[in-house]
């Protein structure tokens, strides 16, 4: 492996992995989609050669972005499911702490007016 560029620090493994899993995933979802629309237009023998694949590139491009929507929707739901448990796990914290006060101000003044 060749050290980076002066000024410039090595790409991070997993950043490549991440984009890699992102292409292949998007391909495999394109394969998907273009499998659909054939099974859709093989359904429809009377269209020309000209109509069918206008057909399936139609068919195909709508299917990915359906699929497109769906996991933008399902990952602003898993962001707004981790907001919710960050916001619970500080409420939790700040309810610990609140009542640990309180209990310590409580055994303090308790102590304060039986030494009296």
């Amino acid at each position: 492996m060749r050290p980076a560029a002066p000024g410039h620090s090595a790409p991070d493994p997993a950043t490549g992995i991440h984009q890699l899993e992102r292409y292949l995933a998007a391909h495999a979802e394109a394969q998907r989609a273009l499998r659909a629309a054939e099974s859709f237009a093989d359904r429809m023998p009377q269209l020309s050669s000209t109509e069918r694949r206008h057909l399936v590139r139609l068919y195909a491009r709508e299917h990915i972005l359906t699929s497109e929507r769906l996991c933008a929707e399902l990952a602003w739901q898993r962001r707004a499911h981790q907001a919710r448990d960050v916001l619970r796990r500080r409420c939790v914290v700040v309810a610990t702490l609140v009542s640990t006060a309180c209990c310590g101000f409580a055994l303090f003044a308790l102590q304060t007016l039986t030494t009296r």
